[in-house]
């Protein structure tokens, strides 16, 4: 057992407020560190003279990256002159090109510019690659396309053949993969999906493949018989035990907050109307009773209200063909 004010690792300063207690042993590992926390680690920023642009949350150094593109802020597009690329976005949405330097997408009547995408760095990784959280709610995708549940065989809160892990990784449906032809609801993602056009070909060399755990260990229960196997993915969906991850920085319902972009809102993603609050967004676990329903983490002013967990589906779950939450995708990038 070792005492400790402050303790580093890589790049995370966890900061504690007088002596703080940390056992080494068997738990999440940074960088060649495995360590575990015993008890809270809390302290604000300003007390501890952190420079402002420094974000702490649950004891944690919450840095931030930019990588890729994607349509988010409403826009006035007056007096710009928009020529089509050719880029489409979400299967439906066209990208255009504006002479005043900006890229738009159109949604309805309406223009959304693309800028950066922020990533939160949630985890460095032993290989030197860093495990990054998008740090909004930028799409709106249906969970399963099987709208009417007529897939019997697989329930539609199957990961491995969601609309959504297609659309996250520009593929066609992994029952096409597998069978050789599609389901009649099964949507080719192809060229339209998140990865191709969210980053650029060299963006796109430093997005590893890796080995997405789908077992039921990862859910809120044990015993799930749900899930599915286990993926290879370059973009994934977190799991309902990554969202309540403290070394995630997620260990507090304030940290699963997240707010959707306006292009998301025009998409069908819900975005609560309370000062504070956020949207609901998709996890990859699938919920441990129905087999159409998956997990999702609800950051609306009812949950907070109710002062319930709200990473969880259990009471306030939503069809896994559901508009209303939205999509936080994760990824590793080594670079």
């Amino acid at each position: 057992m070792q005492y400790l004010k402050y303790f580093q690792v890589l790049e995370y300063l966890l900061v504690g407020s007088g002596e703080t207690s940390f056992t080494i042993e068997k738990g999440d590992t940074y960088k060649n560190v495995t360590i575990t926390i015993v008890g809270e680690v809390k302290e604000t920023a300003s007390l501890m003279g952190i420079e402002p642009s420094l974000n702490y949350v649950s004891g944690y150094k919450r840095e931030t990256v930019k990588f890729g593109n994607w349509p988010q802020s409403l826009a006035d597009v007056t007096g710009v002159t928009l020529t089509v690329t050719g880029k489409i976005y979400d299967g439906k949405n066209a990208e255009y090109s504006g002479d005043d330097g900006n890229k738009y997408v159109k949604v309805d009547d309406s223009y959304y510019k693309v800028e950066p995408i922020t990533w939160r760095i949630i985890a460095y990784n032993s290989d030197g690659s860093k495990r990054l959280l998008a740090d909004k709610i930028y799409s709106c995708i249906p969970y399963s396309a099987d709208y009417l549940n007529e897939c019997y065989t697989i329930p539609s809160n199957n990961y491995k053949y969601s609309n959504i892990r297609a659309y996250l990784n520009s593929t066609k449906n992994q029952y096409e993969i597998d069978y050789g032809t599609p389901r009649k609801f099964d949507v080719d993602w192809t060229g339209t999906g998140f990865l191709t056009t969210a980053f650029t070909s060299t963006e796109l060399e430093k997005i590893k493949t890796v080995l997405v755990d789908n077992s039921a260990a990862t859910t809120a229960n044990s015993l799930n018989h749900w899930v599915c196997e286990n993926t290879e993915d370059k973009v994934y969906l977190l799991s309902y035990k990554d969202a309540t991850k403290k070394l995630y920085g997620l260990g507090n319902a304030e940290d699963r907050i997240m707010k959707a972009t306006d292009y998301a809102r025009a998409n069908g993603a819900f975005q609560s109307s309370s000062e504070g609050f956020g949207g609901i967004w998709w996890l990859r676990s699938p919920y441990d009773n129905l087999e159409s329903n998956s997990c999702f983490v609800l950051c609306t002013d009812f949950a907070a209200r109710e002062k319930k967990n709200f990473y969880d589906a259990r009471g306030d779950y939503l069809g896994t063909n559901s508009l209303n939450p939205g999509v936080v995708p994760a990824l590793t990038v080594l670079e």
